[in-house]
């Protein structure tokens, strides 16, 4: 028994003052990021600084994701031999389509079986980057890297928008939510088959579909047309790229 008088806290005691802890730490880490927040709206707060901001983060991200392929110089390609090959035809096989040069539904490969394309995914929308990217005078490979370096800041800044301009996030959560979709891991993992990376598609297509509802709401028919019409080419296109 503890003598008369004794300090020894109860258990009581000891459980209430971890519980006093643990809600201090919860307060620090509210208040870190309250004040992570705050600093980025601080720098965001004239135009010209949230434009600085958020292409500073899409260029520190592209440099994150893709770190080998620009640390290596733009000398690798991130494919797995056959894939990269079956991709790399078809993207230039979109390339010979918008010079006029090849039929859109017969690419090179499986020859002589015409319509050949349906038996992959089509890379429609790969593939009209890659020729640009081609006419730019960029070579194969590195055409090939730009087209997912392209999806990726599609994603970023289509992601930033929904957040900040739709949703109403403030400025630094919406840069941090755009952040973590251009680094999803699944995305990662699957850079080897590029067409997967029109994932950066999804939140440009629901910006578009709030639009049309919210015209739908205001009975303002042009902006029904415009944003509906939108949507369905924008859909229609990425289902004609990868299998959505």
């Amino acid at each position: 028994m503890a003598a008369s008088g004794s300090t020894r806290p109860s258990i009581y005691d000891l459980l209430r003052d971890r519980s006093d802890r643990a809600g201090q730490s919860a307060d620090l880490s509210s208040t870190s990021a309250e004040a992570a927040g705050s600093l980025a709206n601080r720098l965001g707060a004239t135009p010209v600084a949230r434009v600085t901001l958020l292409l500073l983060a899409a260029g520190l991200n592209t440099l994150l994701f893709f770190r080998q392929t620009i640390f290596a110089g733009f000398a690798r390609v991130d494919a797995d031999e056959w894939d990269g090959r079956l991709m790399t035809a078809n993207l230039e096989h979109w390339r010979h389509v918008w010079l006029l040069e090849a039929h859109w539904r017969n690419p090179i490969f499986f020859h002589p079986t015409p319509g050949a394309l349906g038996y992959s995914d089509a890379y429609f929308l790969s593939g009209t980057l890659y020729a640009a990217f081609r006419a730019l005078g960029a070579d194969w490979f590195v055409s090939y890297e730009l087209v997912d370096i392209a999806f990726k800041l599609i994603g970023f800044f289509s992601f930033f928008h929904l957040c900040h301009r739709v949703l109403g996030v403030r400025l630094g959560y919406a840069i941090l939510g755009a952040s973590l979709f251009f680094q999803l891991n699944s995305t990662a993992e699957q850079l080897g088959h590029s067409q997967l990376l029109t994932v950066g598609l999804a939140p440009l297509q629901l910006i578009l579909l709030y639009r049309f509802f919210e015209a739908l709401a205001e009975a303002s028919p042009r902006r029904v047309f415009r944003f509906g019409a939108a949507s369905i080419a924008l859909y229609s296109a990425w289902a004609m790229t990868a299998r959505v």
